[in-house]
C-alpha cells in the first residue's frame, strides 16, 4: 500500500500524531464498552469495525469471515517495522465486495417478498469514488454491477 493519507489514531496517538508504544494488555469489558460508546462504533462500524480485547480498533473486512479480523494498531506496528512511513492509507476492498453482496441479496429478498418480477441491476456512480483500485475491486467482486459515468444536464 503506497498511498499516503492522514490516518486518525485518537486513542493511541501521542503529540504530533506519533504513535506511542502500545502495551499488549487486555482491556476490561467495561473499558471496551466505554470506548464503543465514546466512538459510537455500533452506529457507524456496521460489523466491519470493533474494539478488540486489547482496546485496539479492529477491522473485519468480511463479516462472513470473522477470523479474518485485523488489529489496526498491530497492522501499523508491522508496517512501521517493515519501513513504511506514516501516515498511510490501508485499503480493505473486501468491505466493498461484501457491501455489493449485501445490497444485491437485500434486493433479491425484497423482490421475492413482494413478488416483484422485474429486473434489478445495481449501478455504481463512478463520481462517488473514482480511484482505480476501488473500481477494480467492485468489478472483480463477482457480483452483477454496472458503472455510471454520466452527469445530469444543466
Amino acid at each position: 500500500m503506497s498511498d499516503d493519507m492522514s490516518m486518525g489514531l485518537p486513542s493511541s496517538a501521542g503529540e504530533h500524531g506519533v504513535l506511542r508504544s502500545m502495551q499488549e494488555v487486555a482491556m476490561s469489558s467495561q473499558e471496551a464498552s466505554k470506548m464503543l460508546r465514546t466512538y459510537n462504533i455500533a452506529w457507524w462500524g456496521n460489523n466491519y469495525y470493533d474494539v478488540n480485547e486489547l482496546g485496539h480498533i479492529s477491522v473485519c473486512p468480511d463479516p462472513d469471515v470473522p477470523e479474518a479480523r485485523v488489529d489496526l494498531a498491530q497492522l501499523v506496528k508491522t508496517r512501521e517495522a517493515q519501513g513504511q512511513r506514516l501516515p498511510a492509507l490501508f485499503c480493505f476492498p473486501q468491505i466493498l465486495q461484501h457491501r455489493l453482496r449485501s445490497i444485491n441479496a437485500a434486493f433479491k429478498r425484497a423482490r421475492e417478498s413482494y413478488g416483484y418480477n422485474g429486473d434489478y441491476f445495481l449501478v455504481y456512480p463512478i463520481k462517488v469514488n473514482q480511484h482505480r483500485r476501488v473500481i477494480e475491486s467492485l468489478i472483480h467482486s463477482g457480483e452483477p454491477l454496472g458503472l455510471e459515468a454520466g452527469s445530469k444536464p444543466s
